[in-house]
């Protein structure tokens, strides 16, 4: 068919079967060529017609585009990054024209308006999101009408890039899918997404607030975050949510791979956002904030950064004594369920901050600064732990299945650790009274009293809370924490003292008693690991093991003990900083007391000798008051021999300057 046929051929109807055929039949030919063509013109949906604009931009009119004329930067020339320039032309002072700049000036002072009004009313958090992105982009009312029409749900400065990246996006979902506990992040906090958010909040229950921070109470807290209502949560708010995920974050691998994957140090940008809440608190009192105060501390300690961290315990304790919440405890019945709620939670607040003090407070080697609560103890399982028989339970208190994964809890260890923790308070006015001469044999007497009665509460224990008997998490730390109050009874006394009590053979010692609980911590850490991973109280244990056998390392008993110590030390020190610098410690410490580390265990310590010692630690924990390490402190005029600050980092310091 020649070009004058061509022409000629004009598609007016839907194709029909028989002129598809034809096409498929011969797709090379010029009449399916121009067949297809009329086709393709037919189907097209119906352009939209283009809306007449007074004066287009000068790189448009080069190139002889449509130009939408949109100010400041038009639809072209924003797609090609171009430098958008309109001409000024004697049309711009015509009516019409001065109408529509007036029409826009009003509707661009209206957008403006209502941004200041939403800057205003909304709650700090969300304010500051749209504020950040506002400042963030080059068309801030193009920002604001998008967030107008729910385009935009306010991510905090780097969710889009996180919500784009496929390797984020599977990590998020794969730590919601394995949360027990599912939250959403907005608006509690703009650091992280829902999945990683609800495995850190997850992990808090199983791991830490049962036992080892138990201020929490579970049904109240969750609540609140489900609710999602800042103004009107009584027992969560931003700043604690935030100061929590400074503390799990340091504990979890999928927030360290989240944050090695983003170049971010996770565990200071919760802080730094905790600090930005804290400063919009204005010392206003609540309970949340001084959960959250405490959290911080922690947080900062367990990054090896305690001395500086400290404000905020002490500031924590302050707010709470403004609180008076013993006062409002006793003011509330049982009989209006509100109240019955409210007493529950401020009987887990005050016992649970106790308990968590007398843990910090060892390492400061003085009593908590808050004294044992004149309240009942209603916290987790005050109810059942007498009960001789009970299943082990999940994270929501279900009965525990081990098909699914779950980690098991036993019900009453959270009544258990404020008892323990309340002994260990009492142990520790008797070692600091000033009436007490250590190692006298009335102090002798006063400690084996304390001894007998620690184990007594053991002996009384339904099986469920023996780790011998149902090996989990909680039973393990309940017999560490219990192992603390042993470690505490024999310090300071001579190693050769003999130590009789009904739960011993006739002429045990203290160094009798101190090896075979350094020996049951070990096992039972080792035994623990081969489960589950590392956390706060294991590492803990870990360190205070070692510690507490460096005195007596001269005997070859303790050496291949030792050597598991420094193994398992070694492992802890991947988890946080503040295993590394309590590994140092104990080196130091060795190294003061003339104690040579046993040739098993070098190569487990050989990268953190003094060499490794960073300069001006800091940290403030305190060491054992022997009586090698007095010498040695009072040596230093710039050192309280007498007191406890900074003891720890000024050992380490001595020792990697040997």
């Amino acid at each position: 068919m020649d070009q004058t046929e061509l022409r000629k051929v004009v598609h007016l109807l839907p194709a029909t079967a028989h002129v598809e055929e034809l096409i498929a039949a011969d797709p090379g030919s010029s009449v399916a060529l121009a067949t297809s063509l009329a086709l393709n013109a037919t189907t097209e949906s119906p352009k939209t017609k283009r809306i007449a604009v007074d004066v287009a931009c000068d790189d448009c009119r080069r190139r002889k585009a449509k130009c939408d004329s949109v100010r400041p930067i038009c639809g072209h020339c924003l797609k090609r990054k171009a430098k958008c320039i309109y001409r000024a032309n004697r049309t711009s002072d015509t009516p019409a024209d001065l109408k529509r700049k007036h029409n826009h000036l009003e509707l661009e002072n209206a957008d403006y308006r209502e941004l200041f009004i939403l800057l205003r009313d909304k709650p700090a958090l969300e304010a500051d999101d749209v504020l950040r992105r506002v400042r963030g982009s080059h068309f801030p009312l193009r920002v604001f009408q998008a967030f107008k029409q729910g385009e935009v749900l306010i991510p905090n400065p780097g969710s889009n890039e996180r919500s784009g990246n496929a390797q984020l996006s599977r990590l998020d979902l794969s730590s919601l899918y394995i949360s027990a506990i599912k939250v959403h992040a907005r608006p509690w906090t703009t650091v992280i997404d829902d999945g990683l958010l609800s495995e850190l909040i997850t992990n808090l229950f199983i791991w830490d607030s049962v036992y080892c921070f138990p201020c929490l109470d579970r049904v109240a807290f969750v609540e609140d975050m489900a609710a999602g209502d800042v103004q009107k949560a009584k027992w969560c708010s931003p700043l604690l949510v935030n100061a929590i995920c400074a503390l799990r974050c340091q504990f979890s691998e999928r927030a360290k791979l989240f944050a090695a994957r983003t170049q971010q140090d996770l565990a200071e940008r919760f802080l730094e956002e905790s600090k930005g809440l804290l400063t919009r608190e204005n010392g206003r009192p609540s309970i949340p904030t001084v959960q959250a105060l405490v959290f911080m501390y922690l947080a900062t300690a367990v990054a090896g950064k305690d001395r500086a961290a400290r404000v905020y315990r002490f500031t924590a304790f302050t707010i709470l004594r403004r609180l008076r919440l013993e006062e409002r405890f006793n003011s509330l019945g049982d009989e209006n369920p509100e109240d019955s709620k409210e007493r529950r939670v401020i009987s887990c607040v005050l016992w649970g901050l106790f308990a968590m003090e007398t843990r910090v407070a060892l390492w400061y080697s003085q009593p908590s600064i808050m004294p044992p609560p004149r309240i009942p103890k209603l916290v987790e399982g005050y109810k059942t732990v007498k009960v001789e028989r009970m299943c082990n339970v999940n994270v929501l208190g279900q009965p525990f299945k081990p098909s699914n994964g779950q980690i098991p809890l036993v019900q009453g260890t959270g009544f258990l650790s404020c008892v323990v923790a309340e002994l260990w308070n009492e142990l520790m006015h008797h070692i600091n009274s000033s009436d007490t001469i250590r190692g006298s044999d009335a102090d002798i007497r006063a400690r084996r009293m304390f001894y007998i009665r620690l184990r007594q509460f053991r002996e009384g224990l339904p099986p469920r809370f023996l780790y011998e008997e149902n090996f989990i998490p909680l039973t393990c730390f309940l017999r560490m924490h219990e192992n603390e109050v042993i470690y505490t009874v024999l310090q300071h006394l001579p190693l050769n003292a003999v130590f009789d009590t009904p739960y011993n053979p006739p002429g045990t010692t203290v160094k009798d008693i101190l090896l075979q609980t350094c020996e049951e911590d070990t096992t039972m850490a080792e035994r623990y690991l081969r489960k589950w991973p590392f956390g706060a109280w294991v590492t803990r244990v870990i360190a205070l093991t070692m510690l507490n056998l460096i005195p007596i390392l001269d005997d070859p008993a303790t050496h291949d003990l030792f050597t598991r110590d420094c193994k398992l030390s070694l492992l802890s020190t991947r988890a946080t900083k503040l295993a590394g610098l309590l590994l140092q410690a104990a080196l130091a410490l060795a190294w003061a007391m003339k104690k040579p580390i046993p040739e098993a265990a070098r190569p487990y310590v050989e990268d953190w000798g003094p060499e490794a010692v960073e300069k001006d630690l800091p940290i403030a924990f305190s060491i054992p008051q022997l009586e090698e390490i007095k010498d040695m402190l009072a040596s230093d005029p710039d050192v309280d021999a007498t007191g406890v600050e900074n003891q720890l980092a000024f050992l380490i310091e001595k020792w990697a300057a040997m």
